[in-house]
């Protein structure tokens, strides 16, 4: 029984790898789902913001519904799943976990780059962003507080 695990064990194994499914990325988000705004501006774009590696993010105003947008790129891709970028009201110390007062902006997608609405509760008050992985439960980088005008 020993000899028969030994041989079947190893080869289980190299078939359970060799029929794994790929994930596959989103080509483009679906018409009624992308970002469209009519004047959409470039407020301003900064290198500085993350700790952790280099991102850049844009704040886009679209001047006919006065609404902000940011966009976040990054130079190489960043590998993590199920990324979600939020924002924290003030300047709390995030290690491992989200804050109470976290609030989702959306999924953050690197390809297509899909500006994210910014709400209410964050123009002109100062904050942080967080890129957060949902499937590995950490965070995956942060800004330096800043506030969006």
């Amino acid at each position: 029984m020993v000899l028969a695990l030994g041989a079947l064990l190893p080869a289980a194994f190299v078939f359970g790898i060799a029929s794994r499914h790929l994930v596959l990325l989103i080509p483009a988000l679906p018409v009624n789902l992308a970002y469209q705004p009519d004047q959409a501006l470039a407020k301003w774009m900064r290198e500085d913001l993350w700790e952790k590696s280099q991102l850049r993010t844009r704040l886009l105003a679209d001047s006919a519904q006065s609404t902000f947008a940011l966009e976040v790129t990054a130079p190489e891709p960043v590998i993590k799943p199920d990324t979600l970028l939020y924002w924290v009201p003030g300047d709390p110390e995030i290690n491992e976990s989200l804050p109470n007062d976290a609030v989702l902006l959306g999924l953050w997608m690197q390809d297509p780059v899909k500006p994210l609405n910014v709400p209410a509760v964050a123009k002109s008050s100062p904050g942080k962003l967080v890129l957060y992985s949902l499937a590995d439960h950490e965070v995956v980088n942060v800004t330096k507080s800043f506030t969006i005008q």
